[in-house]
């Protein structure tokens, strides 16, 4: 019976060890299966990141190859328009000029689109007139709907805040998009933007822009499509009416981006009506008094800045848009000089000196980004700081501030306006010239010293630290041997035009100020963080080498009281 009883157990083992064996071998397949679906994983995420880089690369190209022969055009047609033609070759540029900005307005759509889709898309916060930027827009098409004998009108709520912040940029993106549609699609009849005040909080108000047409209308079935990528209505829509397709989804993407949203009622061969809500920020600082944003009904002088006698190195390969930009700057009586890449206009410079350098970017032999660095850091002073603005054909997100950390002082994307340019070479050698007064730091009548650090106190150190007296002299010990090196650093990076420098060692001090309760020396560090250029940052700089050797002082008299 017992020989009976240890033969089952024995059986029950080898069974419990055979489940066991098949379990630990399913096991393995499983943990094998499931590595090399993470390992299938891991390959798809790094062709989707490479796929994404191409993508980026190609469309940087597209945005290049497409906008460099575009500035070249419009450039000749402004300079064509400009020699008198007869009113047959007036009528025929115009139609040019006209074909031209649709171009430019579907290569934009694209670009957008592709930035959107890539999360690349910022939002910037700037004070404005809304009444502005609704008649702004409306001026553009002012011209078509009197061509389509069809009526454009406004209507703004006047409980609406005069001055608001926001993104005017995108508004008008949005507002471009839909006015545009509804006069492209409405035959007779009239066109009304309605903007009204949904609600007001104390910070910010809920605007609602409607845009109402009498034109085609849309069919039920398809009011969701519309709002598809390089979708529209009907198949023939782009064949009867243009477009790509893509500008009620940059609409819907703008909105919501900004936690808006879009609505759209219509009817077929009634019109249709689009609705955007948006938030804003009330305006700080506007109200009672004068704004500092300009008024777009106030009679603005559209004349040309006086440039005459600069001297300005352009660097820039393409003939055309050579000839383009050389021209429009010399009827302006600029002496220009031309560098076909790079590694010319550094030779230019060690045997010319220039006001101003406008500097291509992508070019044969050397491209702007490397000159760009060379001058800045190999090149002594005063040639290092020759402002330098970026021209390029390159409209990606995030372009701009490349162009500065490398070395430019501002940026402009072809195709520009010669007013565009004219307009920021003005700023850039005007900030220049403010920038490097003789004896600047001399100017003590216009530096409060005392408005800037009177605060000054060990409060916030002693709360830090838990009042301990060790630690309080230790760290005062280590701010008074590293505030002065810190603030010569910042002044070596100012030297260099180092932006990138700039903002690194402005976040790495900030805190320390904060110990010693200089709140405004804090902001000043923030403010160089937000600088956009070394000219920016530079007299918030100012501020803090002046404000040290006193700063310094009393950290030391706090050291002898312990």
């Amino acid at each position: 019976m017992e020989a009976k009883k240890g033969n089952v157990n024995a059986l029950v083992q080898y069974r419990l060890i055979d489940e066991l064996k098949a379990i630990n071998k399913q096991l393995k397949k499983e943990i094998e299966e499931r590595k090399r679906y993470e390992a299938e994983l891991l390959r798809a995420k790094k062709r989707s990141e490479v796929a994404a880089k191409v993508k980026t690369q190609f469309l940087a190209n597209m945005s290049h190859e497409i906008r460099t022969p575009m500035n070249g055009i419009i450039g000749l047609i402004n300079l064509l328009l400009n020699t008198e033609p007869t009113g047959k070759q007036k009528e025929y540029l115009n139609a040019i000029a006209t074909c031209s900005d649709s171009l430019l307005v579907i290569i934009n759509d694209i670009l957008d689109i592709s930035k959107i889709e890539a999360g690349k898309m910022t939002f910037e916060k700037k004070n404005f007139r809304l009444v502005d930027v609704v008649s702004s827009v409306l001026d553009i098409f002012e011209g078509k709907a009197e061509e389509k004998k069809i009526a454009i009108k406004s209507n703004l709520d006047p409980n609406i805040p005069a001055v608001l912040t926001g993104d005017t940029v995108r508004l008008t993106q949005i507002l471009y998009n839909l006015i545009g549609n509804a006069i492209k699609f409405t035959k007779q009849g009239e066109v009304v933007v309605n903007v009204n005040l949904d609600n007001s909080g104390p910070k910010n108000v809920r605007l609602s822009f409607s845009i109402i047409d009498t034109g085609i209308g849309i069919p039920k079935d398809k009011m969701n499509l519309i709002f598809n990528a390089f979708t529209q209505a009907k198949g023939q829509t782009t064949r009867n009416f243009g477009g790509t397709g893509l500008g009620l989804t940059i609409v819907r993407k703008l909105a919501e981006l900004q936690g808006g949203t879009v609505e759209v009622q219509s009817e077929l061969n009634v019109g249709s009506e689009f609705t955007v809500r948006l938030e804003f920020l009330k305006a700080k600082g506007v109200y009672g008094k004068k704004s500092n944003v300009p008024d777009a009904h106030e009679d603005q002088s559209k004349e040309l800045p006086n440039l005459n006698g600069l001297s300005v190195l352009l660097v820039e390969d393409n003939p055309i848009n050579q000839l383009v930009t050389d021209t429009l700057l010399s009827n302006m009586g600029v002496n220009v000089d031309i560098s076909t890449n790079g590694q010319e206009a550094i030779e230019c410079l060690k045997k010319k000196e220039y006001d101003l350098i406008l500097m291509d970017i992508q070019m044969p032999v050397m491209d702007g980004y490397q000159a760009m660095k060379i001058i800045r850091t190999e090149f002594p002073y005063p040639v290092n700081h020759i402002p330098i603005i970026a021209l390029t054909a390159h409209a990606m997100e995030g372009e701009d501030q490349k162009c500065k950390k490398a070395g430019a002082d501002d940026y402009i994307s072809k195709p520009f306006l010669p007013e565009e340019l004219a307009s920021k070479i003005d700023q850039q050698y005007k900030l220049y010239n403010e920038s490097n007064k003789p004896k600047l730091y001399q100017q003590v009548e216009s530096f409060d010293l005392d408005f800037y650090i009177h605060d000054f106190s060990t409060q916030r150190l002693r709360e830090f630290t838990l009042d301990s007296a060790d630690l309080i002299r230790s760290t005062l010990e280590v701010l008074s041997d590293s505030l002065s090196e810190e603030v010569d650093k910042l002044n070596q990076a100012m030297h260099n035009r180092d932006l990138a420098i700039l903002w690194a060692i402005a976040h790495k001090i900030k805190p320390n100020f904060t110990l010693i309760g200089l709140e405004k020396m804090h902001a000043e560090c923030i403010n160089i963080e937000n600088s956009e250029s070394c000219n920016g940052a530079k007299e918030h700089l100012e501020i803090i080498s002046k404000s040290m050797p006193e700063i310094i002082r009393r950290i030391n008299d706090e050291l002898k009281k312990r």
